[in-house]
């Protein structure tokens, strides 16, 4: 449902904060799957009756809530999905379920890995990629908004992580929301 000049406020889910927002989506050819993170964030909507005409710098009208008392009634709002597709069928192969918008990305490895951070929770994740089960997982303190890299020295391999250094999380997507330091974080691999 739209929202109509004049018309009654609507709330539209995903709103625009929602849904699969920048993070990267990688692909995996050993299991045929894409990983994509989801946020469950409506959004309440009003449009004047008659437009007004923009001009920069100036609000143009209608209205826009991104949180608030009304998300009460939608249980998910703010909550997050980490959800595994296969690209032959379109069909979900697994999903995991979180508190908090899941925004970071995800990265996979030739290994059978996912990387994923728990976005709000501060949680760095590695899971099997073809079955989401959670193999390890590591409590950095910080938001984790971006996706890991691999990378290797020496014929060792690593995973290194971003967290903190932003308050990036959007209104009512939960968990930390105030800035921490920033922090870089490798793990070694095998």
């Amino acid at each position: 449902m739209a929202a109509r000049p004049g018309g009654p406020t609507v709330v539209t889910w995903p709103g625009f904060t929602g849904g699969s927002e920048w993070s990267p989506v990688p692909f995996s050819p050993q299991t045929g799957l894409v990983y994509v993170s989801g946020v469950n964030a409506p959004a309440k909507i009003a449009v004047p009756k008659k437009p007004v005409k923009y001009t920069q710098g100036v609000d143009a009208g209608g209205t826009v809530e991104l949180a608030g008392a009304w998300t009460k009634k939608y249980p998910l709002a703010g909550t997050g999905t980490f959800t595994a597709i296969d690209v032959n069928t379109g069909k979900i192969s697994w999903q995991t379920k979180e508190p908090v918008a899941m925004v970071g990305g995800a990265t996979t490895t030739a290994g059978g890995l996912v990387f994923v951070g728990v976005s709000g929770k501060g949680v760095f994740q590695a899971l099997d990629a073809k079955t989401g089960n959670v193999l390890w997982q590591q409590s950095l303190g910080g938001r984790i908004d971006d996706a890991a890299s691999v990378y290797s020295v020496d014929g060792k391999q690593y995973v290194l992580i971003a967290s903190g250094g932003t308050s990036i999380g959007g209104p009512g997507w939960g968990g930390i929301e105030k800035p921490t330091p920033a922090t870089f974080t490798a793990f070694s691999l095998g």
